[in-house]
């Protein structure tokens, strides 16, 4: 006699002889063992994502595919009566039951997730940045830079890695050679991306995600400007007879030589600079603040936003962090988490219903997988699901 609880258990374990696994298929077709499994299916559709019983990865996707599919068949038939339902849900893990015993598959599954329709697949997770960059010279030329490096060199004319070697020219096989005539470059990391360009005057420029810096071959004038759009952090080599600006965000921000973050994304409503050590001078490019002007003391920070420029006292752990290879939070709204996590793992954040204001204190490695990082927000009650349609990654956070 087969207990049928223990069994259903093994089964989806893929613990089950071939006797017990063909013993089980049976039990379907059997009346006086159908409400039990009703019961039991039931239950196991109903539960979250997170079965801790279910160790098989594949087990688990099919369960959500037929879950999904209850639920649209439901939302369908009202007018279908429960054990009408409840039959059919049986049919459906049945049919399930039987091509996993075979060690076939009804569904599409890809190394990533599980085909959910034409254009949709389900995915397991999402994997975090990496070192990549474009470099975009002034006759448009585009070259995609070497993932396996950290970093550029701007010197002499030429362009290369940090261990030396020359970046080459995507029409020829010859090494980019750049005129000290030649206009303003422009470096561009794309979601999920990262890199690291010291410029001809030796100042660093580490840029974040979805960041671009525009600049100079060389610094042939009396000052040394460059643009950014997005988030950068600067180590500026000291040039008293040269003044180093950075345009950013609706403000200028200038200085001899010191480190600094700057943080003026398109879609963010502030730009944020973050002063480590030296000293700068921050002033309002917009033409109805031009007046404002305003000097950073190190561990400060200078806010533009439409009503001006605010300073603050900065929080360098968490300002600082994604330099430092960490997402670090404190008291942050979980929106502008959520939009910081999509520039680093690339996807399209998409949120249904109105989902309530809260904020988030914590820190993790910016190495892990997204689903490592979410499960910092789980406690607050963030439910959510991951989706890829066509090249797009998507997280869907269900309030």
């Amino acid at each position: 006699m087969y207990d049928l609880k223990q069994l259903y258990s093994q089964y989806l374990r893929k613990q089950c002889s071939p006797a017990e696994a063909r013993k089980f298929i049976d039990l379907f077709n059997e009346k006086e063992s159908a409400a039990k499994l009703d019961a039991l299916i039931t239950a196991t559709l109903e539960e979250s994502d997170e079965q801790s019983y279910l160790v098989d990865q594949g087990t688990q996707l099919l369960l959500q595919k037929n879950k999904e599919a209850i639920h649209e068949y439901i939302n369908q038939e009202r007018s279908v009566n429960k054990q009408k339902s409840i039959r059919m849900i049986r049919r459906m893990v049945a049919s399930v039951a039987a091509v996993l015993m075979l060690g076939f598959c009804i569904f599409l599954f890809t190394p990533s997730g599980l085909k959910i329709n034409n254009t949709e697949v389900l995915l397991t997770d999402i994997s975090p940045g990496y070192n990549q960059a474009i470099l975009t010279l002034e006759n448009g030329e585009q070259v995609n830079l070497n993932k396996n490096k950290k970093s550029i060199l701007m010197h002499s004319g030429q362009i290369s890695y940090d261990d030396g070697s020359l970046i080459s020219s995507i029409t020829s096989s010859n090494p980019l050679s750049i005129s000290p005539k030649q206009g303003k470059l422009k470096l561009h990391t794309p979601k999920g991306g990262m890199y690291l360009i010291q410029l001809a005057d030796g100042t660093k420029v580490w840029l974040n995600s979805f960041s671009t810096l525009i600049y100079p071959n060389t610094f042939t004038d009396g000052e040394r400007i460059v643009e950014l759009i997005g988030e950068g952090y600067f180590e500026v080599t000291k040039n008293p007879v040269k003044p180093f600006k950075v345009i950013s965000g609706g403000q200028v921000v200038e200085v001899l030589g010191t480190s600094f973050n700057i943080s003026a994304y398109p879609d963010d409503q502030q730009s944020i600079t973050t002063l480590v050590s030296g000293k700068v001078n921050i002033s309002s490019s917009n033409t109805l603040l031009s007046k404002q002007s305003k000097m950073l003391l190190p561990g400060i920070e200078a806010v533009i936003d439409q009503r001006g420029i605010q300073l603050r006292t900065a929080d360098l752990d968490t300002n600082l962090g994604w330099k430092n290879g960490v997402f670090a939070f404190y008291e942050s709204d979980i929106k502008e988490v959520l939009k910081k996590l999509s520039r680093w793992y690339d996807f399209e954040l998409e949120i249904k219903g109105t989902m309530p204001r809260y904020f988030i204190s914590g820190e993790i490695e910016r190495n892990k997988k997204l689903s490592e990082v979410l499960d910092l927000l789980k406690e607050s009650g963030l439910k959510f699901k991951m989706l890829k349609a066509g090249n797009q990654q998507k997280l869907i956070i269900i309030s």
